[in-house]
């Protein structure tokens, strides 16, 4: 991955909701583990603690390691397990669906840090009439485009797009923009963690039984 001190402008992009989502997780944990550690044997505690901690990591990978950072020269996608680097003139396309898809020649990226809305959302957006009000040029799109809740700024998915295409236009504006190297790795030391908290859990709980 490219160093910090060679990224120009960068914004890092991150759902607030998954910030929520683990609090709630740990909140609902931590009441278990003290429940556990007055109430059972210690065996025990010792396990229910290792399986909480076995989730708490799983939910950090999905909620809160998930990003994007945009800067002038690219962006870099940050997945639970895998990290993708792209230079702007890599992208050929983004869209917002389910997730900010990033389009390239060679693949196509889900970001998982760019999330739509829910169908209830969808509905509501639909009903009160917000599609409609909306000109797409203020998305980065251009006029008479067809657009859906998904590209809606309020949503995930929405706002990473468009931050998306005004850097994209920026990109494309400068006469010898600065090409960095596109790159990709995986990173499965944060799960292996939790795989071998789990497997240890899980002999314990069938040595107990």
């Amino acid at each position: 991955m490219m160093s910090e001190s060679n990224r120009t402008n960068p914004t890092v992009f991150r759902a607030r909701k998954g910030y929520v989502m683990l609090g709630c997780l740990l909140f609902f944990f931590l009441g278990i583990v003290i429940s556990t550690w007055y109430t059972s044997s210690r065996y025990s505690s010792i396990d229910v603690t290792l399986w909480c901690a076995f989730f708490t990591i799983l939910a950090s990978v999905a909620y809160v390691r998930p990003k994007i950072i945009f800067f002038d020269e690219g962006l870099i996608i940050v997945n639970p397990i895998e990290t993708y680097t792209l230079s702007w003139k890599s992208v050929q396309s983004v869209e917002a669906r389910l997730t900010l898809m990033i389009y390239t020649r060679e693949k196509r990226i889900s970001a998982w840090a760019a999330t739509g809305p829910t169908p209830r959302q969808a509905r509501r957006a639909t009903r009160l009439d917000k599609i409609e009000a909306i000109d797409p040029r203020t998305l980065g799109l251009e006029r008479g485009v067809q657009i859906g809740p998904a590209d809606l700024p309020e949503s995930d998915t929405g706002a990473a797009a468009a931050i998306a295409r005004y850097r994209m236009v920026d990109f494309s504006r400068i006469a010898n923009p600065t090409i960095i190297e596109d790159t990709f790795e995986r990173n499965y030391s944060i799960i292996g963690t939790a795989a071998l908290i789990g497997v240890i859990a899980a002999v314990m709980l069938l040595f107990h039984k």
